[in-house]
């Protein structure tokens, strides 16, 4: 009762329409050809009212207010802001792509990206269409700054921004992932992602590099995500599609492997407009897991349209999907290749897993079973709904609101079969694995309130906005593991998981939390020197309380009985940033920015709540402190734009995420230093309308500071040291890492594609290439650089009122079959122990073997899709 309660916390007023409306037809050109631009984007300036021109470059919105400006835009051409009126016929000219386009994402205020005082990146929806992403990260990879970590698939994609050391355990940490502005959920604890695949509903997606924590929240330090959805238009339009896929596990078949997909959208009445969108899937997937990735989500909005007084939308989602968690596959130490016998589509999957049922101890003391066939078919599923309400109201022309409000109640589980053995031979029982069977549900509420208003003083014109957001969250997770061995790892086939005696599970975790977050934030967008310059100031509190209670068995005379942990936290802090942006002439524009950031400790940080919490998990005192700076040029000359960044980055008092056994967990250590510059090239000829290429390098180095040490476990500290030195901490020996490179973060990242696109045909090459990567701390083991292209091709055949789509699309081309990770080497000295024994003669590189999660492998996609 009490969760519900929040969700009826809100309540929609009714606001009065504006006078003199009108209807406004028109018609988009090229200036070039005179041919109307099917598809080119006309916007009521201020309001979320539009639509995208049809057949002929031809347009209709209804209830226009008198006096309203109308911005169109189209990709490859220069945007047109032109008042509204009865009849409109706008000519775009061909332009170089990119800078005219309108970002939501920059400052919460829409404005053109030539003046963002940000590096922003825009996806639209032919950029997604054509590279049809399987989950998030997916859709932003090419984003210069961002590393994208294709190995997850459809959910839990990892994303380090600009040498960030994001994603190493539960999500984004520094990197936020928002849905029309409002975070997808209230904890930074969760994947951001494990309830939201990627649909056709989607709009664009933006991704915005800096000082992004101020606008939205704490766990925006590196920037965010923001995925925006569709409003319906004047005319009713759609989407079905049927994706087939190559068979990669042999378990599938020839149009066995399928997703669908829909989209519908349009108007209910002149003022009310609705976008819904989902997928089914039903795919044995990239990898043989067992079991196939299954289910689906329908998500839907409905917008009630008031002209330039704003607008109120109604949303909603549901969702029931099992994702496959692709974990492991034995690498060979010496090449970095999988081990004979291996592909990047096999996994420890072995049917004998189905039959492993073991009993555990469940909150109450009592004792439940497991079945293993049931975890193995699960694997990372999702089954829940959410539902919000968003008002954006002009009671001015100077003032305006804005209230965010979204419920969701998701039940979940993490289910798979992890690798816990640093490096190992063929030796029996040297390869230790770990059966992970999680369930849990996650409810929140979230609620944000802002208010704009807009005035001129001094000759500048200020844009100061405020409000609140809060956000309450339920989470319930439970956590059993099973520890078992490998008898024979001589090839998969001969791969059989063994318990060490009866089969009995151990409690990792078994608790529930209530966190509460509140936050206040302040902020003014300044226009002056006739908008040629722009900056933006912004002030953000935030405070977060945990309650956190642990639940744990008791035995002897006390068996079948449960001890419940409580313990209490809580924090808090500020951050400021400030920017701006020079508009030096209609086509170039200095830009830079500050921002001053934290992260809190999360749940994570204090969870298991073991029974001696406060000893073995002491309250951290001491939240993140992340220091940014950023200074950039972009301009245009000919058909080409140029937008080059440099920017450094400091954070104080890190948590970084380890394991504890089966659960991932936050401690804090020192800190990091990050540095480096990024630089994007988009090229679109005039001469050849519909061509595009883009290309980006970002160079950046992120390097452990003081106070984070490596502690010599298996080492052999009188043995050879490959250059590193130990010392005493604390009466512990540890090797100083300062100076050393960050892990898994790359130093280089390179992107570069090219597209061609007509009403009738496309084409499409994309590659993504990423090096100078560490498997460990020490820096002792060098990861390979990757290279993955991926190409597509689509033929569009108009047939009655719409046109079919056919679509060609090939993942991972060179089907990159090196690691992107590895196990249990990142914070630990197996590397050096292990470095001895080579150095030493003692083991044999090229028969010894350790733990990686690889690229998702090479694939096929075939879509039909129709459109109308």
């Amino acid at each position: 009762m009490k969760k519900t309660q929040y969700f009826f916390m809100t309540l929609l007023t009714t606001f009065s329409l504006a006078f003199g409306q009108m209807t406004v037809s028109g018609t988009v050109t090229d200036a070039v050809t005179g041919e109307g631009l099917i598809g080119a984007n006309v916007v009521v300036a201020g309001t979320d009212m539009g639509t995208a021109a049809g057949e002929g470059g031809n347009f209709t919105i209804s209830n226009v207010s008198s006096g309203a400006t109308l911005n169109i835009s189209m990709i490859g051409y220069a945007s047109q802001s032109v008042p509204a009126s009865e009849s409109v016929t706008v000519a775009l000219q061909p332009s170089a792509v990119g800078f005219d386009a309108l970002v939501v994402s920059a400052t919460r205020v829409p404005v053109r990206k030539l003046q963002t005082t940000t590096a922003v990146t825009i996806r639209g929806e032919e950029g997604l269409k054509r590279i049809q992403p399987e989950g998030l990260s997916e859709a932003v990879q090419g984003t210069p700054g961002i590393y994208a970590s294709q190995s997850q698939g459809r959910f839990r994609g990892l994303i380090f921004t600009r040498g960030f050391p994001d994603g190493g355990g539960n999500g984004l940490v520094y990197t936020g992932m928002l849905v029309d502005g409002l975070p997808t959920l209230a904890t930074t604890a969760r994947p951001p992602d494990f309830a939201l695949g990627m649909d056709t509903g989607f709009d664009r997606v933006e991704v915005v590099r800096g000082s992004a924590a101020t606008l939205f929240g704490r766990s925006s330090a590196a920037g965010v995500v923001n995925l925006i959805n569709k409003v319906g238009g004047e005319t009713t339009k759609g989407s079905a599609s049927l994706t087939t896929y190559s068979d990669n596990t042999g378990r599938g078949g020839p149009g066995k492997d399928i997703k669908l997909d829909f989209n519908l959208n349009g108007p209910l009445s002149d003022q009310l407009r609705y976008n819904i969108a989902g997928y089914y899937v039903k795919d044995e997937g990239f990898r043989d897991l067992g079991f196939p990735d299954i289910g689906g989500q329908v998500r839907g909005n409905v917008d009630y349209l008031m002209g330039d007084k704003g607008s109120v939308r109604v949303y909603g989602s549901l969702v029931d999907v099992s994702i496959q968690n692709m974990i492991d596959i034995p690498f060979v130490v010496e090449t970095q290749e999988p081990k004979d016998g291996w592909e990047t589509t096999h996994s420890f999957y072995n049917s004998q897993l189905d039959g492993i049922d073991f009993p555990v101890t469940n909150k109450d003391g009592k004792s439940e079973t497991r079945l293993g066939k049931a975890m193995n078919k699960d694997g990372n599923y999702a089954r829940g709904y959410m539902g919000g309400l968003s008002i954006d109201y002009n009671l001015s022309d100077a003032l305006s609101l804005t209230s965010r409000t979204r419920y969701q109640n998701y039940d979940h589980g993490t289910k798979f079969n992890l690798g816990v053995s640093g490096y190992y031979t063929d030796a029996p029982f040297s390869h230790i694995r770990v059966l992970i069977d999680g369930d849990g549900n996650d409810t929140d509420f979230m609620q944000e309130l802002r208010a704009t208003y807009t005035m001129d003083m001094g000759g500048m014109k200020h844009s100061f906005s405020g409000g609140m957001f809060t956000s309450t969250g339920w989470y319930s997770p439970v956590t059993y593991s099973l520890v078992g061995g490998m008898l024979s790892n001589e090839s998969q086939e001969k791969a059989n998981f063994a318990t060490f005696g009866p089969p009995r599970g151990g409690q990792a975790r078994i608790d529930e939390y209530e966190i509460t977050a509140t936050s206040f934030f302040v902020g003014d967008e300044i226009s002056a020197m006739d908008d040629k310059l722009k900056v933006n100031v912004g002030l953000r509190t935030d405070k977060v309380d945990m309650d956190l209670s642990g639940f744990y068995s008791l035995t002897g005379a006390y068996e079948g009985k449960s001890q419940i942990k409580n313990r209490k936290e809580s924090h808090d802090d500020m951050s400021y940033s400030a920017g701006f942006n020079y508009l030096v002439d209609d086509r170039s524009a200095a830009y830079g920015n500050y921002l001053r950031a934290f992260k809190m400790p999360d749940y994570s940080a204090y969870s298991p709540v073991d029974p001696n919490s406060n000893v073995d998990n002491p309250q951290i005192t001491d939240n993140e402190i992340i220091n940014s700076m950023e200074v950039g040029y972009r301009t245009a000359f000919g058909d080409m734009t140029v937008d080059g960044a440099l920017f450094t980055t400091k954070i104080d008092n890190r948590l970084a995420t380890v394991y504890e056994g089966a659960v991932a967990v936050q401690r804090p250590l020192g800190m990091n230093d990050m540095s480096g510059f990024e630089v994007g090239l988009t090229y679109a000829p005039r001469s050849v309308v519909g061509l595009v290429a883009q290309a980006s390098f970002t160079s950046q180095s992120t390097k452990f500071g003081d106070n984070f040490y490596v502690p010599v476990t298996t080492a052999d500290l009188s043995g050879d040291m490959m250059g590193l030195k130990a010392s005493k901490v604390g009466g512990v020996d540890v090797i100083d890492v300062k100076g050393k490179q960050v892990p898994r973060v790359p130093n280089t990242v390179a992107n570069f594609s090219v597209a061609y696109q007509t009403d009738s045909y496309g084409a499409n090459v994309y590659v993504n290439h990423f090096g100078g990567r560490y498997a460990d701390a020490l820096n002792l083991i060098e990861q390979e650089a990757i290279t993955n292209v991926s190409a597509g091709a689509y033929y569009r055949m108009p047939i009655g009122d719409g046109a079919l789509r056919v679509s060609l699309q090939l993942k991972n081309i060179l089907n990159t079959n090196k690691a992107l990770r590895q196990l249990y080497v990142t914070d630990n000295d197996a590397s050096l122990a292990w470095a001895q024994k080579f150095k030493a003669g003692t083991a044999d590189r090229s028969k010894t073997y350790f733990m990686g999660i690889p690229y998702l492998p090479s694939r096929m996609l075939l879509t039909m899709a129709y459109e109308f």
